[in-house]
């Protein structure tokens, strides 16, 4: 019978078609992207971020001390350690250098003394 509305596809997944008929044609996004639900595709995970899996709905922030610069990231370990001299929150794209009149001796850190 017929129906009102369409049936979204589930996060993780996109549908870049349209008319599409069946379940199976929500396609499953690779490791380094993500979809939320109801999306025609997925997008790269941002410069800051990773995912190693398929089908996320979202992508994991590189820890504090680290940074990520490029988009599309698939490994924990593309989130690169901070120089000493320097400093990163989560999910940053670079480290920041020490302001004037702060330092950090120590490499991999979240803020400077």
């Amino acid at each position: 019978e017929g129906s009102s509305e369409c049936i979204l596809c589930e996060a993780g997944t996109h549908q870049p078609n349209k008319g599409s008929t069946m379940k199976t044609d929500c396609v499953t996004c690779e490791a380094g992207s993500y979809a939320l639900t109801g999306k025609s595709k997925c997008d790269e995970c941002e410069s800051g971020t990773y995912q190693p899996n398929e089908g996320s709905s979202e992508c994991i922030l590189c820890e504090a001390g680290t940074h990520q610069p490029n988009k599309g990231s698939t490994m924990k370990t593309d989130c690169v350690t901070c120089e000493a001299g320097s400093y990163a929150l989560t999910g940053k794209s670079k480290c920041d250098e020490c302001e004037s009149g702060t330092y950090q001796p120590n490499e991999g850190s979240s803020e400077c003394i």
